[in-house]
């Protein structure tokens, strides 16, 4: 399984967050990517499609830059952190399609088991 996840900043918990699926999952591929440009040039690519697509947005600005990706994210499983919790943050993120939403102030021990539980689901033989 491949797995994109999108975090242009350092952030302890997130990094904490990886490491975590990193090893309750090793034979998985985690690709660190920190840019709007380098998250579309592999959803570009033919090879390599991810199964699950993980986006933190640490600011509003950086989720309306990922708006223009939105027909090539519809295929994909995206889950998505959010800075806040404001009605305009919010619709923004859903026109992303996504299967799970979260933010920042969030419970991390959450997102982590229903990230640990995507994985599980997808990975398996014959699922698509």
């Amino acid at each position: 399984m491949n797995i994109f996840f999108l975090m242009p900043k350092a952030n302890d918990d997130m990094e904490r967050l990886r490491d975590t699926l990193q090893r309750k999952h090793p034979g998985h591929t985690i690709e660190h990517l920190r840019s709007v440009k380098k998250l579309s040039q592999r959803l570009h690519q033919l090879s390599d499609k991810p199964d699950l697509i993980l986006l933190a947005f640490p600011e509003i600005d950086m989720l309306r830059k990922v708006l223009p990706l939105t027909r090539l994210l519809h295929p994909h499983r995206v889950v998505i952190i959010l800075p806040d919790r404001e009605q305009e943050t919010l619709h923004l993120a859903h026109r992303l399609r996504p299967r799970y939403v979260t933010d920042f102030d969030s419970e991390w021990h959450q997102l982590a088991a229903v990230l640990s539980r995507m994985i599980d689901i997808y990975s398996r033989p014959g699922r698509q």
